[in-house]
């Protein structure tokens, strides 16, 4: 498969101008997608085509917010995806694989494979960081919630949520787990 670092680069650019309109989903959030991905990937042993393909799908699962909307964004950045990526050499069954890992970041998607499982992870990854908070915040601004019923949404979600891979679970199942505390803590305040 071609090389990354071009593809890293030109999404770098691509994002870095949406975050007045939308703080989280913008470049920020992708490199640590890819970096979760490149470490979940590693810790996971996925085979190299795979972890080619996975990564290439982390730098674009968010590129749809490119276009303006928020709205279906995973599927505006299949499309995306497959205008650019001949570009960059990538073959068209690599490009498939790479569009059905960035659909699997839709809200509610079930992981087939392990593939999927470090896609998903990773893209909620953030719910196990001690920055949570921060990033809770930007989200809750990009959608426009007020802060009582955001809790309340992240509260459920967070009491809802499973990491699908063991090493997911690893890294950071006992930091959402005090994320989740302060959300039930401040609600009582």
């Amino acid at each position: 498969m071609s090389d990354i670092l071009p593809i890293y680069y030109d999404i770098k650019a691509k994002l870095k101008d949406i975050s007045y309109k939308f703080p989280y989903h913008g470049w920020m959030h992708t490199k640590t997608v890819y970096d979760t991905v490149c470490h979940l990937g590693w810790l996971e042993d996925i085979e190299e085509c795979s972890f080619g393909r996975l990564k290439r799908a982390a730098l674009y699962h968010e590129t749809g917010f490119t276009t303006g909307k928020a709205e279906n964004h995973e599927y505006e950045g299949t499309i995306i995806a497959r205008k650019e990526l001949p570009f960059y050499g990538v073959h068209e069954l690599d490009i498939n694989e790479i569009c059905s890992l960035i659909m699997t970041t839709v809200p509610g998607n079930e992981p087939i494979d392990i593939v999927e499982s470090i896609m998903i992870d990773a893209d909620y990854g953030y719910l196990g960081m001690d920055y949570y908070p921060y990033v809770e915040e930007l989200l809750r601004r990009e959608r426009g919630i007020v802060h009582s019923v955001w809790k309340k949404q992240q509260i459920t979600f967070l009491e809802n949520h499973r990491f699908h891979t063991a090493s997911a679970r690893k890294l950071f199942d006992r930091q959402k787990e005090i994320n989740l505390k302060r959300l039930l803590r401040d609600a009582i305040i």
